[in-house]
This record gives structure tokens, C-alpha cells and sequence, in this order.
């Protein structure tokens, strides 16, 4: 059945998750801060507030996702008007109407409102309720990710560059 919000995150998808975000965050800022330090260069600065607000962004809609919830349908729910009854379909194992749009699913327990699936990285469904937090979790998550795709070449470039120079010289 559907768990309490708190709950959904004692699994191994919203772990996961919480997990990956950290150890991205940690491994970019510590190679900015060898490689590219903000207190020392204006670049890095602005490079460290775009990673920190794009890391905090992608936790805060990835907890709203998951801790909003999809939706749900009541269980034994009836439309206020017995002759829209006609038109729904019946939910035998919630022993209620469905919504228009709405599925049950298996793994919460509960028809839910216009349902897209069932995500294993936040433990619910992703329905109307959720829908668009989720939408902005994968969003800011892609660019916090392109962002360091950009980011951490520069830096290995400096490092690399620094270290061929600190060992070799100036080539004479």
C-alpha cells in the first residue's frame, strides 16, 4: 500500500539517488577547488555558483517529486453524479471508480491520477500531483551533469598542464 512520505525514502532507489548527488557535488567541487579554486579566480567562482545552485536545485525537486506524491484516487471513491458512473471504469481491487486518466499500480496500492510509471529512484509514481517536480528534477540533474561535463575537462586540462610543467620545464 501507498507508504508515508518519509518512508519512500528508506529504499535503495531514493538512497541511490541521494548517494550519486552527494559523491557529484563532492567530486566537482574538490577538483574546482584544486584545479580551479573560486577564492583565487573570479572563473571559478561563478562555475562553483552555477554547480552548488544546479546541485541544490536537482536535490530540493528530486525530494519534492518523491515526498509530493502522485495523486492518488480514493479507495471506493464514486463521482458526485451517479450517472457519470456510466462512463468511468471500475477498479476492482480498490473497489472504486477511476478517475479519467488514472491507473492503479501495483506496487503503491492505489489508482492514480493521470500516471506516467512507477520510478524506482523516488519510490512512487509519477502522476499529477508530481508530475512537474519530477519534470524539473531530470532537468536541472541533465544540466548539473552537462555542466560538469564542461567543467572538469577544463580542470584536467589545468592539472594536467601544471604537472607536464612543474616536471618538464620550459623545454630547454
Amino acid at each position: 500500500m501507498a507508504r508515508s512520505p518519509f518512508r519512500r525514502l528508506l529504499h535503495w532507489g531514493p538512497i541511490s539517488v541521494l548517494c550519486i548527488i552527494k559523491l557529484i557535488t563532492w567530486s566537482m567541487m574538490h577538483v574546482l577547488s584544486m584545479w580551479w579554486p573560486p577564492h583565487a579566480s573570479t572563473g571559478g567562482a561563478i562555475h562553483s555558483a552555477i554547480f552548488l545552485g544546479l546541485a541544490a536545485t536537482t536535490l530540493y525537486y528530486f525530494l519534492q517529486s518523491m515526498l509530493e506524491g502522485p495523486g492518488f484516487v480514493p479507495i471506493g471513491w464514486k463521482p458526485d453524479n451517479e450517472e457519470d458512473t456510466q462512463y468511468l471504469q471500475y477498479c476492482s481491487i480498490c473497489k472504486g471508480y477511476k478517475a479519467p486518466r488514472s491507473h492503479h499500480c501495483r506496487k503503491c496500492g492505489y489508482c492514480v491520477k493521470k500516471m506516467d510509471h512507477h520510478c524506482p529512484w523516488i519510490n512512487c509514481c509519477v502522476g499529477h500531483a508530481n508530475h512537474g517536480y519530477f519534470t524539473m528534477f531530470l532537468t536541472s540533474a541533465v544540466l548539473g551533469c552537462l555542466h560538469a561535463s564542461i567543467v572538469l575537462p577544463i580542470c584536467v586540462y589545468h592539472a594536467l598542464n601544471r604537472v607536464w610543467y612543474v616536471h618538464h620545464g620550459t623545454g630547454r
